[in-house]
C-alpha cells in the first residue's frame, strides 16, 4: 500500500509539474501537496525525493524544495540530444516502416488534430510525445527512449508554455504532418530534413533563445547533423 501511495503521489506531482502555472511558483509545499492528494507526508515525501533524483527538483537551504527550471543551457543540449538521435533513428526506420507503423503515426496525428481543434494543450502535449516516442519504439533502442523520456520529463512544463503560444499548436501539427508524409514516401532525407526544420524550430523559436546568432537556422541545423542522413 505504501509503495501505490508513493506511485501514485509521484504521478501526481510529475503532472502538476508540467503546468506552467507551477513552474512559475518554484517552491514547493511537502504539506499542501499532501492535503491536496490527502495524503500523509512520508509518500509525498519518497516521491519528492525520487523526482531529485531524476533532477526534475532540488533541495535548497531554508527554502525547501525547488522546481529545477531548464536553463540557457539545458535547453540547447536537450534540442542537440534530440536532434542528433531522432535524425540518426529516422534514416535507419524509414526504408522499413511497416504499415501497421505508419498506421499507428496516422491516428496518433488524427487525435492531434483534434487537440488543435480543441486547444487542448494536454492531449496535445501526449500525442506530441507520442509521435516521437514511436520512432523509439520502431527502432528498438530502450537506452535511446529512455534518454527521449528523460528530456520530456525535464522539459515538460516548457514544453506546455510553448503549446500556448496563440498559433503554435497548428504550426506545430503542419510540421508534424511533414515528417509524415516524408514516412510514407519512403524518402528518408526528406524525413530528415522535415525532422530538423521541426526541432531547430522548436529550438530557435518556441523557447525563444535570446542571441539567435549562437544556433543556426533550422536549415543550418540540419547541414550540421548530414553524418545521420546515412
Amino acid at each position: 500500500m505504501k509503495t501505490s501511495k508513493q506511485h501514485k503521489a509521484y504521478k501526481a506531482i510529475k503532472e502538476m509539474l508540467k503546468d506552467p502555472d507551477t513552474i512559475r511558483n518554484v517552491s514547493i509545499s511537502e504539506s499542501d501537496i499532501a492535503r491536496k492528494l490527502q495524503m500523509s507526508r512520508t509518500p509525498i515525501r519518497k516521491a519528492l525525493q525520487k523526482l531529485s533524483d531524476e533532477g526534475l527538483i532540488f533541495s535548497k537551504d531554508h527554502l525547501g524544495m525547488m522546481i529545477k527550471r531548464p536553463s540557457f543551457t539545458d535547453l540547447k543540449e536537450c534540442c542537440e540530444t534530440r536532434l542528433a538521435m531522432e535524425t540518426f533513428i529516422l534514416g535507419k526506420i524509414c526504408p522499413n516502416l511497416s504499415s501497421e507503423d505508419l498506421s499507428r503515426l496516422q491516428n496518433i496525428m488524427e487525435s492531434q488534430a483534434l487537440a488543435v481543434e480543441h486547444e487542448n494543450h494536454s492531449l496535445f502535449g501526449d500525442t506530441d510525445r507520442e509521435f516521437h516516442r514511436s520512432f523509439f519504439r520502431v527502432f528498438g533502442n530502450r537506452f535511446m527512449l529512455e534518454v527521449y523520456e528523460n528530456i520530456k520529463d525535464k522539459l515538460a512544463g516548457t514544453d506546455m508554455e510553448a503549446y500556448r503560444i496563440p498559433g503554435k499548436l497548428p504550426f506545430i501539427y503542419e510540421e508534424h504532418i511533414n515528417i509524415l508524409d516524408a514516412l510514407r514516401s519512403r524518402n528518408s532525407e526528406k524525413a530528415i530534413r522535415a525532422l530538423g526544420i521541426h526541432l531547430g524550430n522548436f529550438k530557435n523559436k518556441y523557447f525563444r533563445f535570446p542571441d539567435p546568432t549562437i544556433y543556426p537556422p533550422a536549415s543550418s541545423a540540419v547541414e550540421n547533423f548530414s553524418e545521420y542522413m546515412v
